[in-house]
Parts: structure tokens; C-alpha cells; sequence
């Protein structure tokens, strides 16, 4: 049975609701098995019981925030849940993002509580908190008693998920309970869950899609599939765990469909039963679109459009019959009760049909920035339109269509999307300079493949010419996550300049693209990323590009180990994992996975059959 949420029945209240109605149905999917909803009751009380204890949830924690540092399984699903039963916040810290960067956030937050699953992250981190608990200790000290219930208004933090800033230093996103009533409303009501459905968890917790796919499938009764890290980032796997487990339902980025694609351009085949796929964070181009419909025709792919501080702002589905002529995805039309207003600099409001900033007013808007109230201010204005008090500044360019259609035209800043992930430039060039290297620095987005428009990359280029890019990369690698790290550096004497003086980022990019960065280079940098991958697996700092694999200490499941590793890296890497002992050194390895890095081959050769002799 369906539950909407509604101003009298807070979150934790729909959830209560349905351990109570079906206490022994399946609540999490894992590759361990299944966890019942009153299991899931049972555990994230108990976590709750401890915290409530510690404080969380009392009148002295004003805010009460617990740092989450876990990876994605049902203990992170149990501790989320406990830590808003005992009246906090959660604000999730990847467990993969290196430890200078935890330290920061834990910092920047002014944590004063981190669960993790590892006592050597927990005492890592300990010095920054009153109180690191690992998730075993914190189920050793709790009681069975159920915690009392905490009121929650609908101003209350629910969570704070950091983005990167235009320093060095992230930024917090504050989601209150009401904003995410309102987004699970919007979820429920456009995207009704049937009885027979399953859905897919497969976004990292720090994303703000991670808690739509949790609260969005467990409030409603559903099971939710876990899809671990280790089958999420390899494409096959993912297809693999979704056609075994039936689902029905999943959220991508535009290149993590792409990825699908490519493993195999037929996967319907395999997932019959997939009806809803919505799709974020980059372009969806027309090819795209044309591949999946030919992978899954009666299946309904939605484009949704939004971000951190308003997560859903419009959406478009796509019907099988549509046709793009070429032309990206639009971005969709306005959820509903979404106030929008298109403005030029001054922020006055564009001639219907120009293209201009898009503000936004909405009930499902985040709160603001944590303890930056001067980037909240100038981020979320006050409205001078509507009756909506405050509009977000999304810094995004867009056009109307006289139906009320959106259609995204670029950006206003040096702010760009690589891979569904929303980065600022500056934030890369001050990681740079923070390094404590004397540099300038400069980053660009080259376009690594034009036909392909979510495959783009992170070039950095640094004065002078006499720097160390190998020592300067590796010390980058320490202070940011992956998502920032840039695929290579190179060091020029000048940084070349336009007429007025300003850095010319549009010839360095064309540097970048050119043979003299980009064309040998990329060759060189497909050896260089397979040298790593050897040392990471083979635990060593020394590998030649003619050394054999298993005379350097490695053996069968490092090579298997190896063969994951390179699936990632190039996700149209095509050698099973027997063809790879034919390649047993990195200078052989290297040439499939160039070939792999430059595949182009979305649409499958199936559908171009169809098509041509439908023209016929």
C-alpha cells in the first residue's frame, strides 16, 4: 500500500508505517543476502539508542550533525536511519576521498560525532570529533529499548552533502525535512511504485540522487537493490547484478548509460524488465537517446534536470516516438509549484525566447550553505518576481520554448559538468596552487572525443616549464577527490593571453586538443595509466613497459584484480579476463586499452539494420 507524505507524518513516521505493515517483507538487497524492514527497524534503533545517548538530538546539540564515513551497504542504510531517529542530520564523507579531504570536511562542518565501519578511518579522524564510533562498536553498546521519539519539524536538518566550492575548501548543501517531504512527493506523484517493482541504490551517499533512491523506494514498501561500488563502476557487473535481481527501476548519469551501452548495446535483452530509467548530470544527446530506445523501446527514459541546492527543477521523458533531429535532449518543463525566471546580468528578466540565467524558486530548495553565510546570500537571493521568498542563482543559461520547454544553453562561469560531476575550474587550479609548488595554473575541459559529449577530461597547464607535473600530480592525487583530479598537466614557459591581458583558455584547450598535447600524448598517457593500474595491483613503484606481469609478483588474482581495474578505467575495454594473458606486459596491454579509449560505437549494429530497411 502506497503512503504519501503530508505535513501531520513526518518521514521517520512513514517509515514506522511500513515496518508495521510488513515487518518480514524484504526491505535491502545485498550481495550478502536480504534484510527484512523489521531487521532494519531493529538495527538502526539500537544505532539511534547510543547516539541519543552521546547527545545527538538533545537541546544542547543546536545542530547536531553526524559525519557518516561508510561505504554503501546496509549498515550505511541502518546508520542513516538512526542518526534521524535520534534527531540529527547526516552528512555522508566518502570513504574513498583522501584522508586530508576528510579531515577538511570533518572540520569545516564542526563535527562533533563520525560513524565509519573501520577502526583505522576512526582513529584517523578521531582527533577532529568528540566522539569516532565504527558501526560494530556502536551495535556492541547499544540496548535493545526502542529510542524515544524525537520531534521533528519540517525545518530540521536532514542532511548536508558537500560540493565542490570555488576554493579549495567544500562546501555543505543543508536539506531540511520538509524539502525532502516535497521531493519524495514530487517522486511519488510523477513516477508512481507499483507492488511488482525493484529498485536500484547505486549512487554514491554524498550525492544528492542517493537519498530519492533510499527514502524514495523504503517509504514506499519497495525492496531496494544495493549495488556495491565494486559492480556499480564496472558496467558489465552492473548489468549482471540488475538482470539477476530483476530491477526495475534505476538512476543514471548520462555516461554511466553510455557505459551500459557500450558493455552491451542490446542490454534489454537482459533487463526485460527495466520500465523507468531517469538520467542527470550531463547532456543527453540524440545519440544516446537513440541507442536506448533501441536497447529498450517500451521502457520510459526520463531527462531530469537539477542540482545540489534544488535537486529536481524539470524533467522531460522521452516517448519511444520522439525524434531529437540531432539535437541534445531539452531539459524539460518545471515540476510543479517551481517558480522560474530567466534574467541577463543585471538580473532583469529576457524577452520571452532569449536565453539568460535561469533563478529558481521551489519547495524542494535546500536551506543554504553550511556556516558560509556570505556564499549563501549571494547564491539564494531574495525574490523580486513572485511570492516565493528566495530564488537560487542556478548559473546556468537556458532558453523557453514558447510551450514552456527548457532548453540548456551553456554555462555562465568556468563551472563545468565531467562525468555527471559538477566542477568548478577554480576550485582545480587553487588544489593546484595549494600543492606548495610556485606555479600558475590553469585547467581546461578537452572534449576527448567529439562524438561522444559526456567524454571530457580535466587538463591542467602550469608555469613554469621547468615543473615537476609527475611529483605535482601525485601531490594533487592527496588532496582532492577523484573527480577533480585532472588527467594530465602540462608545464608551458607562458601561459599564452587574448589581447586584453586575460588567460586564453580557448587556445589552450586547442593545445590540449592538438597533437603536440593531446595526439602522441594520449598514446603516452594510455601507457602511463596502465603503468599505475600495475603498480596499484602489484603494490610496487617499479614497472617497465616490457616487464611480464607474472614475473614481477604477479599471479591470478592480482591479473584478475587487473582486468577490474582496466574495465573501469576504459569502460570500452574488451578483453575477457583469458585474453588478457596474452597481453602480459604494459606496452601490449596499452594498445587495446587506446583502442578502448577511443571507441565511438554506441548505436548497435542492430538497430542500423532497422533502420535501413525501414528507409528501404
Amino acid at each position: 500500500m502506497d503512503i504519501t507524505a503530508s505535513s501531520d507524518k513526518d518521514l521517520l513516521a512513514l517509515f514506522d508505517g511500513q515496518v508495521a505493515r510488513q515487518p518480514d517483507a524484504v526491505a535491502l538487497i545485498t550481495l550478502d543476502g536480504a534484510v527484512s524492514y523489521s531487521e532494519l527497524q531493529q538495527k538502526s534503533d539500537r544505532i539511534a539508542s547510543v547516539l541519543q545517548g552521546l547527545g545527538v538530538g538533545t537541546e544542547t546539540c543546536e545542530i547536531c550533525l553526524v559525519g557518516l564515513c561508510m561505504p554503501r551497504d546496509t549498515d550505511a542504510i541502518c546508520a542513516m536511519l538512526g542518526i534521524l531517529k535520534a534527531g540529527g542530520a547526516y552528512l555522508p564523507i566518502d570513504p574513498g576521498y583522501p584522508l586530508s579531504l576528510q579531515q577538511r570536511m570533518v572540520r569545516s562542518a564542526g563535527l562533533r560525532f563520525l560513524l565509519t565501519d573501520h577502526s583505522t578511518q576512526a582513529a584517523a579522524l578521531a582527533a577532529s570529533v568528540d566522539h569516532a564510533l565504527t558501526i560494530s562498536e556502536l551495535y556492541r553498546q547499544s540496548r535493545i529499548d526502542i529510542p524515544p521519539l524525537v520531534p521533528v519539524s519540517g525545518d530540521r536538518l536532514f542532511h548536508v552533502l558537500y560540493t565542490s566550492g570555488s576554493t579549495d575548501e567544500p562546501k555543505g548543501v543543508c536539506g531540511t525535512h520538509e524539502q525532502m517531504q516535497s521531493r519524495l512527493e514530487w517522486l511519488w506523484q510523477a513516477f508512481p511504485l507499483s507492488d511488482s517493482d525493484i529498485c536500484c541504490q547505486k549512487t554514491a551517499l554524498h550525492f544528492v540522487d542517493a537519498s530519492l533512491e533510499i527514502f524514495g523506494t523504503l517509504l514506499q514498501g519497495r525492496p531496494l537493490l544495493i549495488a556495491p561500488d565494486s559492480r556499480s563502476t564496472n558496467p558489465e557487473k552492473l548489468l549482471e547484478l540488475l538482470a539477476e535481481h530483476g530491477v526495475t527501476r534505476i538512476s543514471l548519469v548520462v555516461s554511466q548509460l553510455r557505459a551500459l551501452l557500450i558493455a552491451d548495446p542490446d542490454f534489454g535483452l537482459r533487463l526485460p524488465r527495466l520500465r523507468l530509467c531517469i538520467v542527470s548530470g550531463e547532456r543527453l544527446t540524440s545519440d544516446l537517446v537513440d541507442a536506448f530506445r533501441c536497447a529498450l523501446p517500451d521502457a520510459c527514459l526520463v531527462n531530469l534536470y537539477g542540482c545540489s541546492e534544488v535537486p529536481e527543477i524539470s524533467h522531460f521523458e522521452i516517448p519511444g516516438h520522439t525524434e531529437l533531429d540531432g539535437a541534445d535532449a531539452p531539459i524539460g518543463y518545471p515540476i510543479n509549484d517551481t517558480e522560474l525566471h530567466i534574467v541577463d546580468e543585471h538580473l532583469k528578466e529576457v524577452e520571452p525566447g532569449a536565453i539568460g540565467e535561469l533563478l529558481v524558486g521551489s519547495r524542494l530548495q535546500a536551506l543554504g550553505y553550511l556556516k558560509r553565510p556570505s556564499e549563501t546570500a549571494a547564491s539564494f537571493i531574495e525574490n523580486p518576481f513572485g511570492s516565493i521568498q528566495r530564488l537560487y542563482r542556478t548559473g546556468d543559461r537556458v532558453r523557453m520554448r514558447p510551450d514552456g520547454l527548457l532548453l540548456f544553453e551553456g554555462r555562465v562561469d568556468d563551472q563545468v559538468k565531467v562525468r555527471g560531476h559538477r566542477i568548478e575550474l577554480s576550485a582545480v587550479e587553487v588544489a593546484l596552487k595549494g600543492c606548495g609548488e610556485p606555479l600558475d595554473a590553469v585547467t581546461v575541459v578537452v572534449q576527448e572525443d567529439p562524438t561522444l559529449a559526456e567524454n571530457r577530461a580535466l587538463v591542467a597547464f602550469v608555469t613554469p616549464a621547468s615543473m615537476n607535473t609527475g611529483r605535482l600530480l601525485a601531490k594533487l592525487r592527496e588532496r582532492v577527490p577523484r573527480h577533480l583530479q585532472v588527467q594530465r598537466i602540462v608545464a608551458l614557459d607562458k601561459l599564452p593571453s587574448t589581447p586584453s591581458g586575460k588567460v586564453d583558455r580557448r587556445k589552450l584547450a586547442e593545445l590540449a586538443r592538438s597533437g603536440l598535447v593531446s595526439g602522441q600524448a594520449n598514446a603516452e598517457d594510455t601507457r602511463s595509466l596502465v603503468t599505475r593500474l600495475w603498480k596499484t595491483v602489484l603494490l610496487t613503484d617499479t614497472v617497465g613497459e616490457n616487464d611480464s606481469f607474472f614475473e614481477i609478483g604477479g599471479d591470478s588474482l592480482r591479473l584478475a584484480q587487473l582486468h577490474q581495474h582496466l574495465r573501469e578505467s576504459f569502460p570500452a575495454f574488451d578483453l575477457s579476463l583469458a585474453e588478457l594473458l596474452e597481453y602480459p606486459t604494459v606496452e601490449a596491454q596499452a594498445l587495446p586499452a587506446l583502442e578502448a579509449r577511443s571507441a565511438r560505437r554506441v548505436v548497435p549494429d542492430r538497430c542500423r539494420r532497422e533502420r535501413i530497411a525501414a528507409v528501404a
